[in-house]
């Protein structure tokens, strides 16, 4: 999920991408890096990380396809 995050700070510098895509993409990378490496744990709350980003991150894909579309 670090490329994610990698990409989303290059959309950064683009005038092309809305802020709300690639905030949605920092905050899925995020959440579902911070997921990972609790793994190990069992808790509701690291279930709740992985919803939320799997949410933001399909959002982030949507995001993307409709401004390269448009584009």
């Amino acid at each position: 999920m670090l490329s994610v995050l990698i990409f989303s700070f290059v959309m950064l510098r683009s005038k092309t991408f809305s802020k709300v895509t690639i905030f949605a993409g920092i905050l899925a990378s995020i959440f579902l890096f911070v997921g990972d490496l609790t793994v190990g744990i069992n808790s509701n709350i690291i279930t709740i990380l992985f919803g939320i980003g799997y949410i933001l991150l399909t959002t982030w894909f949507f995001l993307i396809s409709r401004t390269l579309m448009n584009f």
